[in-house]
């Protein structure tokens, strides 16, 4: 039996892509937080995370300054998120000196979250009057564990629907800080880097499986062509 043609072989290979068998990349997500109880709009930081292998992602969070000048202590939880993943302080290395595992969650007006960090009086001082310019950083470890499994909180009322959530000190001067207060992303991240196997400029499925199967039929042609001559 002859051989596909090396166009009609190409063909099968995008088909088998656009149905979705290649193997899924890990996602790099980047979040910001834009949206504030106490300083109006943001940009006021970033949170990045890092697929580093399978059960492993490392989280940054960068403050922007201006306008966000720190991270403070001020009773709110300095930063909080959520995760489908049970986690618990044994899953956390890597953590920046001066944070610690928090056992009582505030995240104010940005919701209820299961899970966050508070800036201790080593690393922020009390209230706002010696906030951490940052950046946070921490790994997590655990089973199930990815950059995907971090998700919006629930819904409640007025508030809720947010990933992650920052105390900041806001616009601080020689007299301190303007304002203190948290800030928060409601917004779905931007994927920065190893995105998958279909980018966003990458072609759809169905538009792979037209080219392929125009490329399989023009293969099977000269195959056909070759045979009569």
């Amino acid at each position: 039996m002859k051989r596909l043609s090396t166009i009609a072989t190409l063909g099968i290979a995008i088909i088998t892509g656009a149905l979705g068998f290649a193997t899924p990349a890990s996602a790099d997500l980047t979040f910001t937080l834009g949206q504030s109880n106490c300083c109006g709009s943001g940009p006021f930081a970033t949170v990045f995370l890092d697929d580093i292998s399978t059960g492993v992602v490392d989280v940054t969070v960068t403050l922007i300054n201006p306008p966000s000048s720190g991270i403070t202590n001020t009773g709110l939880t300095s930063f909080v998120f959520n995760n489908s993943v049970a986690l618990t302080s044994s899953d956390v290395s890597g953590l920046t000196a001066g944070f610690a595992w928090a056992t009582t969650i505030k995240g104010d007006g940005a919701g209820t979250f299961g899970y966050g960090f508070d800036c201790t009086v080593a690393g922020c001082g009390s209230g706002g009057n010696s906030p951490n310019p940052g950046p946070l950083e921490f790994t997590l470890t655990a089973a199930g564990l990815s950059s995907a499994t971090f998700t919006a909180n629930a819904v409640s009322g007025d508030k809720g629907g947010n990933y992650f959530g920052v105390d900041i000190c806001y616009l601080a001067d020689e007299n301190g800080c303007t304002a203190t207060g948290m800030t928060w992303t409601s917004k779905l991240p931007e994927c920065t880097t190893d995105c998958g196997d279909q980018p966003p400029s990458a072609p759809e499925p169905a538009s792979l499986a037209l080219l392929a199967a125009g490329l399989i039929a023009a293969g099977v042609s000269r195959r056909t062509m070759r045979t009569r001559a």
